[in-house]
């Protein structure tokens, strides 16, 4: 073979390989998909990995504070007496207190400023709101009365008539006191309005109830006299000379709003301030007088309490 057809053939046999090589190029992506890495292929990006939230959940709490209260108002009812001396309505028929025969009745409640503590637990459901469970303790107050009687004596004559014994006065005095102490129980939440560097400004609103302990006594005497000339009630004979006790538990509906502010002293640590308006319902204290059921009812109560506390984070 001449070398020009040789050529001629070789150069052909080049143009047809260099024609299959691009077709098949062209086809290579088709059907299997792209190869990784290689040049023109799609890489799928695998998405971003979750960041951590290493913010705290939960929270104890501890507080101190200062309580003012507003005197109640407490009255008694279903306190009798005159019962040994009762010839009806001709007579000192039995009188309840501050009634009847009284000569001075006073009721005084006396809720002292005084001092307050709790503890708590808590919840963060947002980086906004959080609630917690709160239990505190406040100090006693006490409900006094005091007050004195005096009548004539009344007894039936032969004929079952009563008739007044004017030689027989009955003097009596009364002392009762109240002493109640409690325990606040609040569900609370709390919304904080934002941070300005490490202090965060917060309102809140709780709700519960007031489990009170009260104790009563009660010391009623009674003496004769006689107040005729000469006598003028000289010598005093005692009638009677009687104490009671008594406990009892209650519970009453509990109502809180807060305003306050926490600064972050250390990374988890809170330094609390706040104001807290407590309203407590009424409660009531029963006692056995002279086998007459007595009850001091004490009225609802609102509070100024302001607070101080710390509250712990628990990562």
């Amino acid at each position: 073979m001449k070398l020009s057809n040789s050529i001629f053939v070789l150069v052909g046999l080049v143009g047809t390989a260099i024609s299959s090589a691009t077709a098949m190029a062209g086809d290579w992506n088709n059907g299997n998909g792209p190869l990784p890495g290689m040049r023109g292929s799609s890489v799928p990006v695998p998405a971003p990995a979750p960041v951590p939230d290493y913010r705290a959940k939960w929270y104890f709490r501890g507080d101190v504070g200062l309580n003012i209260s507003s005197d109640p108002g407490a009255r008694v009812s279903g306190q009798n007496y005159g019962q040994a001396d009762s010839p009806g309505a001709t007579g000192p028929v039995p009188f309840g207190f501050g009634g009847g025969s009284f000569t001075n009745a006073t009721v005084h409640s006396d809720f002292p400023m005084s001092a307050i503590w709790g503890v708590g637990v808590g919840y963060y459901w947002s980086p906004r709101l959080r609630f917690d469970l709160t239990a505190d303790v406040r100090s006693h107050g006490e409900v006094k009365l005091n007050g004195a009687y005096q009548y004539t004596r009344f007894a039936r004559d032969c004929c079952g008539a009563w008739n007044p014994i004017p030689n027989s006065r009955v003097d009596g005095t009364v002392e009762d006191k109240t002493i109640m102490r409690s325990g606040i129980f609040l569900a609370n939440a709390y919304y904080d309005m934002g941070q300005y560097n490490r202090f965060r400004p917060y309102i809140g609103i709780g709700l519960g109830f007031a489990y009170n302990e009260l104790e009563r006594k009660n010391r009623t005497r009674e003496t004769t006299c006689d107040p005729t000339a000469p006598a003028f009630c000289q010598v005093v004979t005692s009638r009677l000379d009687a104490t009671t006790t008594s406990k009892d538990h209650t519970v009453t509906f509990a109502a809180a709003l807060t305003s306050g502010f926490s600064y972050e002293v250390h990374n988890g640590t809170h330094l609390d301030f706040n104001y807290r308006m407590l309203y407590t319902g009424s409660t009531h204290a029963d006692l056995n007088v002279q086998n007459v059921n007595s009850r001091v009812k004490i009225d609802e109560m609102y509070e100024h309490q302001f607070r101080a506390g710390v509250r712990w984070d628990i990562n």
